[in-house]
């Protein structure tokens, strides 16, 4: 019924804990395809030994796009569990997004809620605080917005009644420019136009006749906007479940300098909006115009690599 594909790079450590969590799941799944690069298969039999799941190793460049597809292409189950290998799975994780599909048969992603490790030591979901002339900015310049707005105590404030109605209007989409706007995640499962895929359920289908791009960098930054907008339509969008949150530890090894990172994002969302046939030029320039907003954030911030990183993008939109 499942098939779980997880990329993995130089990470034994941390693929021995996600390899852990599948193991205790209370709906094990038929198949787990490890698609290794930068391990020596003497390495990875080590980690592997000792468990008990139906275990495949396949050896690829290290390209988490590439070595997705692999196993998205090996598989021969209905579904298709991607899990990255800093993930920690709660053991009825896999039983309850099957459960989700049957009762919600038009669904095409499907994941738990992602929890990471904050400063004070607990897990809890990401939310990037957004002030409320900050709210206007990114309004503006048709900039992302990833908080909960649900949340915010009640104000007398025009001003601040004014923009939470917009938000609360536009709910969870993509921006003009294309960036994600999550502003309401507090329902047991809430529905959004971008989301992680590093613990996301779909159907083989949908995978299959929409891999992921090799093209992308190595670590493939910016591929749940390509993948997702692609599956997804103005219909369908992925559906998120509050009930089964998942813990990212976010290991640190073979990450991006976080401009990098940021950098490779962007560029990708750019392909997006050029490619894929939701989009048109308005976008673009939209794009470009969120851009130019960035652009003064990192300067009056003194963020310069990312100030370079977005001036990259944005000649790139002007000459490709």
């Amino acid at each position: 019924m499942v098939t779980v594909v997880i990329p993995t790079y130089k990470r034994l450590d941390s693929l021995k804990r996600t390899l852990q969590s599948i193991e205790k799941q209370s709906l094990l799944p038929e198949k787990v395809l490890i698609v290794i690069a930068g391990i020596s298969e003497t390495e990875i039999a080590k980690v592997i030994q000792n468990f008990t799941l139906p275990i495949e190793v396949i050896i690829s460049e290290p390209s988490v796009c590439k070595q997705r597809n692999i196993g998205i292409k090996k598989a021969v189950t209905r579904y298709i569990l991607l899990c990255d290998d800093d993930i920690v799975l709660p053991e009825n994780y896999i039983k309850t997004l099957i459960t989700y599909y049957y009762s919600n048969p038009e669904t095409r992603i499907v994941t738990g809620e992602e929890l990471r490790l904050q400063p004070d030591m607990n897990w809890r979901p990401f939310t990037d605080k957004t002030s409320f002339l900050r709210l206007y900015y990114h309004y503006i310049f048709s900039l992302p917005v990833w908080d909960d707005l649900n949340y915010r105590k009640p104000t007398k404030s025009f001003l601040k009644k004014y923009i939470l109605d917009i938000y609360k209007k536009k709910g969870n989409r993509i921006t003009n420019a294309g960036w994600p706007l999550l502003t309401n995640r507090s329902s047991l499962v809430f529905k959004t136009s971008i989301y992680s895929l590093q613990a996301a359920l779909i159907p083989k289908a949908f995978l299959q006749k929409n891999l992921f791009d090799e093209n992308l960098e190595q670590y493939g930054i910016g591929d749940n906007y390509d993948v997702g907008l692609r599956i997804n339509t103005n219909k369908y969008q992925t559906h998120v479940l509050t009930t089964i949150p998942y813990k990212h530890y976010k290991a640190p090894s073979n990450r991006l300098e976080p401009s990098q990172a940021y950098y490779y994002r962007t560029k990708t969302l750019y392909q997006c909006l050029k490619k894929l046939s939701g989009f048109s030029s308005k976008n673009i320039w939209y794009f470009r115009w969120s851009l130019f907003g960035n652009g003064i954030a990192f300067l009056i911030k003194g963020r310069f690599n990312y100030l370079k990183s977005n001036y990259k993008v944005f000649w790139n939109t002007l000459t490709s």
